[in-house]
């Protein structure tokens, strides 16, 4: 059973590895080697590529910190990698790597891969032990040499090595490769997150995403949040759902139990857990939740974020309180985005004596809008307008009627 390391300060440990190296020393000696080394394997884990294998291979990571080793082994499938705890010479390959350069390849910056930092050691013998059909895997010394038939154990010490860098991986690719329903289910909004969120990839992010998946069940959902963990190699990403998902917690993933139409509770917890960078809704795509959500979020968001909402067709559809026709109401989603848009040009506007920007006429400095899907930008919206003195000059001025 995979152990998961809770008590550890990732996000300390993300900031570190782009810090001075003192940083990451002090981590070591605060809390071990053991547990320093365990949160970059278990990422290492989470980051492996599927590969087409028939069965499980153990790779063995040993990583060495002066005197001190931490033995692990990840085992590599066909439907993803696990770790655990363990003797690191009980793997069919063994990657041996310091422990301060793994930590900057893993969280540091995206120019430092670490590759040229590891020893990396392929025993395809090692898959013969207790097995009775050694050339159905193509373990021999001529499949090693075969590029039709690669070696198998190779390919499992490869993806780990591979998983140790901070190599970016494509959004889509991601989604399909953890269940996520944002490309190629129903919806295709991985091409327009990629286009906006991009930029912020390589930070040390907090990400908040509204909507586990699975419903009640509490084994099934967070492929969302599992691929935004590996789109975004530096972010604590958070889940909020109305059922417990804790099965989901990983070390850069936290789950929590909550309604997203509790403004009290979203209060509470946007102080304890934020400002966020990204906030992502998709809830309950009820109209009034979405409202309720973003009313209280939106402050939480830092200058240079982004909040998302998801599915914006429901206001359309009166079942989730939206206006039927073809034209959305207020109280939708979509009239929300109209209102932020009048909000956006408020400078612009003939507004009455003594009026006063809102909040969001004030910090709302741009809207993206896609087929069910709109990107909100969090700024300060104070770029000014022509100055109130100059007359706002009827069309006719510039264009006399042909009768006159």
């Amino acid at each position: 059973m995979t152990t998961e390391p809770t008590a550890f300060p990732v996000e300390s440990l993300i900031l570190a590895a782009t810090a001075r190296e003192g940083d990451l020393l002090r981590l070591i000696e605060e809390h071990g080697l053991a547990a320093f080394a365990e949160v970059l394997v278990a990422e290492t884990a989470g980051r492996c590529d599927l590969l087409p294998l028939d069965r499980e291979i153990p790779v063995g990571v040993r990583v060495v910190h002066g005197a001190e080793t931490a033995e692990f082994l990840i085992t590599v499938s066909a439907q993803g990698a696990h770790h655990e705890s363990g003797d690191a010479t009980k793997g069919y390959a063994v990657i041996e790597t310091e422990a301060l350069p793994l930590a900057r390849s893993i969280y540091g910056p995206a120019s430092f891969d670490g590759i040229a930092t590891r020893a990396v050691t392929v025993r395809p013998e090692a898959a013969e032990e207790g097995t009775g059909k050694p050339s159905e895997f193509g373990i021999g010394s001529s499949a090693l040499r075969r590029a039709d038939r690669p070696n198998p154990v190779a390919l499992a010490a490869q993806a780990v090595n591979v998983a140790m860098a901070a190599r970016d991986r494509d959004l889509g690719d991601l989604a399909l490769r953890y269940g996520s329903d944002k490309w190629g289910v129903w919806h295709w909004y991985t091409q327009h997150y990629d286009r906006h969120f991009g930029p912020l990839r390589h930070e040390p992010l907090r990400v908040l995403e509204i909507g586990i998946g699975g419903y009640s069940d509490p084994a099934a959902g967070g492929g969302s949040l599992r691929m935004w963990r590996g789109y975004f190699p530096r972010a604590i990403v958070h889940g909020l759902d109305i059922y417990d998902k804790s099965g989901s917690n990983e070390p850069r993933i936290r789950t929590h139990v909550g309604s997203q139409d509790d403004a009290e509770y979203l209060r509470r917890f946007a102080e304890e857990h934020g400002p966020f960078d990204i906030v992502i809704d998709d809830g309950s795509h009820v109209n009034a939740h979405i409202l309720a959500s973003f009313q209280v979020l939106f402050p939480y968001v830092r200058p240079g974020g982004w909040y998302a909402i998801e599915d914006i067709q429901t206001s359309y559809w009166p079942q989730y309180g939206g206006t039927s026709g073809t034209q959305a109401g207020t109280g939708t989603s979509i009239g929300l985005l109209k209102e932020l848009l009048d909000g956006l040009e408020h400078q612009e506007a003939n507004q009455p004596r003594g009026h006063r920007p809102s909040y969001t006429d004030r910090h709302v400095v741009g809207l993206h809008c896609y087929h069910n899907l709109a990107f909100v930008q969090k700024g300060v919206n104070a770029e000014g307008t022509v100055p109130a003195w100059v007359k706002r000059t009827p069309l006719s001025y510039f264009y006399p009627s042909q009768d006159s």
